[in-house]
């Protein structure tokens, strides 16, 4: 099935929610102010049954309907988008202090969260910590060359692309960026939107970041 005979049905769907209704919505979400962690620090839980040390550091971000919300796309994808990614090469491959390591982007409406996530042996807990204030660290002094952010921008730009493989994923997204508010146009406009990302603008957001407390939650096996 082609695309064009599946935009056309959903074109006729988001009647409903076009127009004053959707720009309501987005004018609601840009007038909100996000949603804080409750209790930023450190949440640890001793699961008896835990073979390893499973480690998540959250971080705020901006709404989907946020104009930050595309750098901020790149930015995980600098630290932990893959073999090549920041995270994985340095604390993975060079250091051994994990055997799973990434970072994504939780996209919500009125705030998103940023989240280094790595499984790891318990000894190395504290290591994986430093190691994940250290990659923003440079992030933060240390502008990206034209290359690894050409590199991260094309990867996500393609991934999008496959995740629009099968008539239902396509109908997802356009869906779901109704839902949001954001109109079904979003489907074309966020590739460009990450196209558009500069070196300044993440440097600028990981500067953000490490102004904030981050959260933590453990999930660790009992000592022995």
């Amino acid at each position: 099935m082609s695309r064009a005979r599946i935009t056309a049905p959903a074109a006729a769907a988001q009647a409903p929610f076009a127009g004053a209704q959707a720009a309501a919505v987005r004018a609601q979400v840009a007038a909100e102010p996000p949603v804080l962690p409750a209790k930023p620090g450190l949440h640890e839980v001793t699961l008896p049954t835990a073979a390893a040390t499973r480690m998540i550091q959250g971080y705020q971000l901006p709404g989907i309907a946020s104009p930050q919300y595309p750098v901020a796309k790149v930015l995980a994808a600098v630290l932990g988008n893959g073999m090549s990614s920041r995270l994985f090469t340095e604390l993975r491959e060079k250091q051994s202090l994990a055997y799973e390591i990434y970072a994504s982007v939780q996209p919500g409406m009125q705030a998103s969260t940023l989240m280094l996530v790595a499984g790891t042996d318990p000894k190395n807990q504290q290591a994986v910590e430093a190691g994940f204030r250290q990659q923003l660290e440079k992030l933060a002094s240390t502008p990206l060359t034209p290359d690894e952010l050409q590199a991260v921008k094309d990867k996500l730009v393609g991934q999008f692309a496959l995740a629009h493989e099968t008539p239902a994923e396509q109908a997802y997204y356009l869906g779901y960026y109704e839902a949001v508010g954001l109109g079904y146009e979003y489907d074309k406009t966020y590739p460009k939107q990450l196209k558009a990302v500069t070196a300044a603008q993440v440097q600028a957001l990981a500067q953000a970041l490490l102004k904030q407390p981050p959260t933590w939650a453990v999930v660790r096996p009992a000592d022995k």
